[in-house]
């Protein structure tokens, strides 16, 4: 038994370790890191299972940048999410958010609802994400441009998951796209993120993930590092 756990927790490390290393180079050898911001950001979530299949939760988020010199924003997070299976789960949510323009901060409202489909293969998990949001600015007239924007958010991932193995491993790739008015079709962000999840004590997981974030249509880049943490029960 000893050589049998021996074996999964190695095979755990090891799969992190493949997942993380080709990221950590490209950042290593980036062009210069004044040109590409660094920040860590943080997630303290709590899940609350009501019935079968439905929940809801809380969030609280915080970001760094300027090289996690100064706070860059922090936002407060309700959702609930209604899952039908392991393949198929419905969410809608709320946040507050409020960010810092150097002078002062600016709130915004944000809805959103999402879908989000899987499919697997024996460990190896595939799932897309699809999330319509809207966002709104307070501090701008009722009509002025570019006050509210609404964003089509995709993402494709794999995770992988192991019997037995506490550590899930997980990379993906997520598009905003601007819909509707405000720059209606263009593209606002990619973000491609790898990182892993470790579940302990049942209620616990622990989230770390390295993450590129691209502006577009520039080639400006943040390097963030980020961490959570999740209770749910």
């Amino acid at each position: 038994m000893m050589k049998r756990n021996f074996r999964l927790s190695f095979s755990c490390i090891l799969m992190l370790a493949f997942l993380i290393v080709p990221f950590d180079s490209y950042a290593q050898t980036e062009s210069d890191p004044l040109e590409h911001d660094f920040g860590i950001w943080s997630d303290l979530t709590v899940k609350k299972h009501i019935v079968s299949g439905f929940s809801a939760s809380v969030n609280g988020h915080l970001r760094t940048k300027e090289n996690t010199s100064m706070v860059d924003q922090w936002r407060v997070n309700p959702e609930l999410q209604f899952k039908f299976n392991d393949y198929f789960d419905l969410s809608a949510g709320y946040i507050y958010i409020s960010s810092n323009k150097n002078t002062n901060y600016e709130g915004s409202h944000r809805w959103y609802g999402a879908f989000r489909m899987a499919v697997s293969f024996g460990p190896v998990h595939l799932h897309l994400r699809e999330r319509f949001e809207q966002t709104i600015k307070e501090g701008m007239a009722k009509g002025e441009y570019g006050r509210i924007y609404n964003y089509l958010r995709s993402r494709v991932g794999i995770d992988l998951k192991f019997e037995n193995c506490p550590v899930t491993p997980y990379a993906n790739v997520e598009n905003f796209l601007y819909v509707f008015e405000y720059k209606g079709g263009q593209g606002a962000e990619m973000r491609y993120s790898v990182g892993a999840k470790y579940k302990f004590a049942k209620i616990h997981t622990l989230d770390l993930y390295y993450r590129i974030v691209q502006k577009l249509p520039t080639t400006e880049l943040r390097h963030i590092m980020g961490v959570g943490y999740t209770l749910s029960f």
